[in-house]
């Protein structure tokens, strides 16, 4: 099988944006997708733009996100997703229980307003990248802050994305069970999201694949999100390899960072951008055991 470390949520702040960049560099992620709408975002755009303009292998994505910070179309064009400031009004429970119990008509202005400010933010990074890497046009993949790309209430809003962009691919999060070595605590949360993260993305992936997008085979990262360690990295691979053929692509999730890491929105997120467990990631992804962990799996890595 063939291993593909992505990171999420560059832009979102300086530090997490730093130490991103510094795994990039170390060769342990071969890319990483960007916020639009992050306290860092034309930075690490920047930044990235550079890398990408050196390393034609190097991945760039959109991370769309309908939770966190500020819209990126104007505000008015968007009043059932942010308030008149523009800040963006739902947690992702909200959001879920805000679609299931609308009325059909405003589900519907709902969705195209949630298609609307998913192409702003899209091409918002799409023309940072550009500008930054002297690149005419920077293929992007495509994933979601906390997922919401997959909720399948909003597909309708993601087909409006996938006409009008094409993308290298696109995150389907389903992820193998697999007895993972953590704390109960972690593992009754991790165990939860699984279950909806695989719920929703059969559906995507079905989806997907029904439209000619590219989707990787596999995905690991969802159960220890923030939390990866080696020996829980080693037992996702293990599961996926137990299903994976050779050419099979498997998709792993970190979110690298420090833990003086500040973030670049609501409050409710700080702790999750400020846990030690986010600089562990980041450690693993520096360390020799890291590579000879997918090196075991992956014959690239070796």
């Amino acid at each position: 099988m063939r291993c593909l470390p992505l990171a999420d949520d560059c832009g979102i702040g300086e530090k997490e944006t730093e130490d991103i960049l510094r795994c990039i560099d170390a060769k342990s992620l071969r890319g990483a997708s960007l916020l639009a709408n992050g306290s860092f975002t034309e930075k690490a755009a920047a930044l990235m733009g550079r890398r990408l303009a050196a390393d034609p292998g190097l991945r760039a994505g959109a991370h769309l996100n309908l939770l966190e910070g500020k819209c990126s179309a104007a505000p008015a064009s968007v009043p059932l997703l942010a308030d008149a400031s523009g800040r963006f009004r739902h947690s992702l429970g909200g959001l879920c229980g805000r679609l299931l119990f609308l009325p059909a008509a405003e589900k519907k202005e709902f969705i195209e307003q949630t298609a609307r400010e998913w192409l702003a933010q899209i091409t918002r990074i799409r023309n940072l990248l550009c500008e930054a890497s002297g690149l005419e046009e920077v293929p992007l993949y495509l994933d979601g802050h906390q997922h919401v790309h997959a909720i399948p209430a909003l597909r309708p809003a993601l087909a409006r994305v996938l006409d009008a962009f094409r993308f290298v691919h696109v995150r389907s999060p389903e992820e193998p069970r697999y007895a993972c070595p953590a704390p109960l605590s972690l593992r009754v949360v991790g165990t939860a999201r699984r279950e909806l993260l695989a719920h929703w993305g059969a559906g995507l992936r079905r989806f997907l694949t029904a439209r000619g997008v590219s989707v990787p085979d596999f995905f690991i990262g969802g159960m220890c999100s923030g939390s990866m360690t080696g020996p829980r990295l080693e037992a996702g691979l293990a599961a996926v390899c137990a299903r994976a053929r050779s050419t099979d692509l498997v998709e792993i999730m970190f979110h690298p960072g420090g833990a003086d890491s500040g973030g670049g929105g609501k409050d409710v997120f700080s702790a999750f951008y400020a846990a030690p467990e986010r600089a562990v990631e980041k450690n693993l992804l520096l360390s020799r055991e890291y590579r000879e962990l997918l090196g075991l799996y992956d014959p690239q890595w070796r």
